[in-house]
């Protein structure tokens, strides 16, 4: 035993002086997270969205940690459940992003990432688990999927002759959880509103995996959309935010960023599969915010670890380990 704490403080106190002091933060079931996950977060979250450095430090380390949790939780049930087969798929993936980011090519995707200090390997695992996760709601619950396409054709053809103008709109949500606290909790998104941005708010309080994104859907077509959803949209102005109204798994709001007139020669087949898998999305959402709620609760979180200080930023994983294996020969 004496040998083992002599390496120990050997092997600690020759980095004491090379790095930076770790604290473990919280620790989600076996997994623990420390004050360095915490700031490679908070890098990533400001980095892809600007809206965010608006905030104080303190607030968004809890965006963070927020994100944090959720991310261990999801990885956990992607680590049981997936398999991959195809072995190009995560480099389909990020090319796929790094387009979507507005990058020429991956020197230049690269080149930005170390200027911003993000690691490519974690960004990556973000990129590609989210995915997964998506595929890990599909694959439960794509049989409880309730589509009526004769009802989503009739839809979509009275939204076309209804409508003297049809409208691309661009928009952003905000999902609130229905729960007890949910009146305090728009009270809450409003202050959050006024004071910063539609975008921040989303990011703190709503509970749609779009709050990353500040809550921002994009352009979507009228004619896809429900038409309770449409007849809210086309009553607001530009950068206007409707009122909460209650959906499947909480509420809603939504802001309208802009809009655009779209050709009256419109693909009626294109519009109803536009509708359709809105109809799907909208669903697997709520699916998704369920079965992760579901996990959650079955999830150990304890914040009792911020004391536990290990330092070495590149040994921490090896001390963690070998403190809990020696641990269990006690």
């Amino acid at each position: 035993m004496k040998i083992f704490f002599l390496i120990i403080f050997v092997f600690l106190s020759f980095n004491f002086s090379l790095s930076k002091e770790i604290n473990i933060i919280f620790k989600i079931d076996n997994q623990i997270v420390t004050n360095i996950d915490l700031d490679n977060e908070v890098k990533y979250l400001t980095t892809f969205n600007k809206n965010l450095q608006k905030l104080k430090i303190d607030e968004i380390k809890e965006i963070a940690k927020n994100y944090i949790i959720q991310e261990k939780i999801k990885n956990d049930e992607i680590k049981k459940t997936i398999t991959i087969k195809d072995k190009d798929f995560e480099k389909k993936v990020m090319s796929d992003f790094i387009k979507k980011q507005g990058f020429l090519n991956e020197e230049d995707f690269n080149k930005f990432l170390n200027e911003n200090d993000i690691n490519y390997n974690i960004l990556k695992s973000k990129i590609v688990n989210g995915i997964f996760w998506n595929q890990i709601i599909y694959e439960k619950f794509k049989n409880k999927l309730k589509i009526n396409t004769v009802e989503i054709k009739k839809e979509v053809r009275n939204a076309l002759e209804k409508q003297k103008k049809n409208y691309n709109y661009k928009i952003s949500e905000i999902l609130i959880k229905n729960d007890n606290n949910y009146i305090e909790k728009f009270n809450l998104v409003k202050e959050e509103i006024d004071n910063s941005s539609f975008e921040t708010a989303a990011n703190k309080f709503s509970i749609s995996d779009s709050a990353k994104n500040g809550g921002q859907l994009g352009w979507i077509e009228g004619p896809s959309l429900s038409a309770d959803i449409e007849n809210i949209l086309s009553n607001l102005k530009i950068n206007e935010y409707s009122k909460p109204f209650e959906v499947p798994g909480g509420f809603l709001i939504l802001k309208l960023s802009n809009k655009k007139e779209i050709s009256k020669n419109i693909d009626f087949d294109k519009q109803v599969e536009l509708r359709t898998n809105f109809e799907i999305n909208k669903q697997l959402t709520q699916y998704s915010i369920m079965y992760y709620k579901k996990l959650e609760q079955n999830t150990s979180i304890n914040e009792g670890w911020k004391n536990f200080n290990i330092i070495g930023t590149t040994k921490k994983c090896i001390f963690w380990n070998t403190y809990k294996i020696f641990k269990k020969k006690i």
